[in-house]
């Protein structure tokens, strides 16, 4: 079998080279086609090659996603075919068969997948999928591509330091790939609801919200992958499926619980930033929290070396036990961080936990800094 890299010629891999893409970062097939060391991205794509060639369906999905993939103008396009095409393979992985869908229009979702085998009944439950991969803002796409240039740019600090015939020169700036906080929105006296975390967790909430890839009358699982979000994809965890985490700074509350399970007015920790101050405070409701009527049965979240499941325990059309069981086959997935519904309703019962844990340290600090 042909490798990810072996599928490529020699002047594609030349253009990939060659690419200077707008986003600041290299093209999205530069490590798995120039790596000069095998890297756990390259394993991966032979590891959906593996899994998917062996069903017809799958050249006529590569025929499709390839010229995506080479797309040098636009490498937005290039990282979602990627982010298509490892899909294809990680569930073919986990014992689906998988469907790609033909484009006809915008409102169709990427994939219909299918449990190979059967022990409940379940198996012929078509399930839609669509597959979102999330790029960081203009903005911060900007300022990389002005580090990455050595040009001038307001929120890029320089220092210089001489010794001698020698100058040495430090340029350092802060990123935050969903957006920095807009001093606008801060005013005194009112809720703090601006900040990277709040807009981390808004920025996951948001993406494909409307659903209209959904037609509502079976299952759905939305796949948001990160992994070429940011230049750090190791910064985002597993962990962030946890309601709250502790660092050395104070607390963290988890992008992704808050994205899909808070509540409007729930309070968001921010490590150093909410160590001596109040908490931030979530400026509206998660995807999957009560009343929201979300189209999907779950959310499974790429990360740079981990994949976790988020189910909606409110979802009209929950997924099969079977097919939860199989969720766990997916290749890389953080089981401990999964929040999975079996048995049935436990997954409920678990969010009121966490809720009062949230509650209680919350009003432990409170009590304890005097606010």
């Amino acid at each position: 079998m042909q490798t990810f890299r072996a599928r490529f010629s020699d002047d594609e891999k030349r253009s990939v080279a060659e690419c200077r893409p707008a986003t600041g970062k290299l093209h999205p097939l530069h490590d798995p086609l120039l790596g000069v060391k095998p890297s756990a991205f390259a394993h991966r794509l032979d590891q959906t090659l593996r899994a998917g060639s062996a069903s017809s369906e799958f050249q006529k999905l590569w025929d499709s996603l390839k010229p995506r993939m080479m797309d040098l103008a636009d490498t937005r396009n290039a990282a979602a075919a990627l982010a298509e095409l490892r899909v294809y393979g990680d569930f073919r992985e986990a014992g689906f068969d998988v469907t790609p869908v033909p484009r006809k229009s915008n409102k169709t979702p990427d994939f219909h997948i299918v449990l190979r085998a059967s022990e409940d009944g379940s198996a012929n439950q078509t399930i839609e999928l669509e597959v979102a991969a999330k790029q960081e803002t203009p903005e911060d796409a900007a300022l990389a591509r002005a580090f990455r240039d050595d040009t001038n740019h307001p929120d890029i600090e320089t220092h210089s330091s001489e010794r001698g015939k020698q100058r040495i020169t430090f340029r350092s700036a802060v990123r935050t790939p969903a957006g920095a906080p807009d001093p606008e929105k801060i005013k005194p006296g009112m809720p703090r609801t601006e900040s990277v975390t709040t807009n981390m967790i808004s920025k996951v909430c948001s993406v494909k919200q409307k659903e209209e890839q959904l037609s509502g009358s079976v299952p759905a699982i939305l796949w948001i992958d990160l992994f070429d979000f940011s230049d750090w994809p190791v910064s985002f965890c597993a962990e962030d499926a946890r309601p709250l985490l502790s660092t050395t700074h104070g607390l963290q509350s988890g992008y992704l619980w808050n994205a899909f399970y808070g509540q409007k007015n729930d309070p968001i920790w921010e490590g150093q930033s909410t160590q001596f101050e109040p908490p931030f405070v979530l400026g509206h409701n998660g995807r999957f929290s009560p009343g929201t009527q979300s189209k999907l049965s779950a959310a499974c979240i790429a990360l740079g070396h981990s994949v976790v499941v988020i189910e909606n325990p409110y979802a009209p059309h929950p997924l099969p036990p079977l097919t939860k069981r199989h969720l766990e086959r997916l290749p890389h997935m953080a089981l401990p961080e999964c929040m999975i519904d079996l048995p049935a309703g436990n997954l409920i019962a678990q969010l009121d936990c966490d809720r009062s844990r949230v509650a209680s340290y919350s009003s432990f600090h409170a009590a304890m800094m005097g606010w």
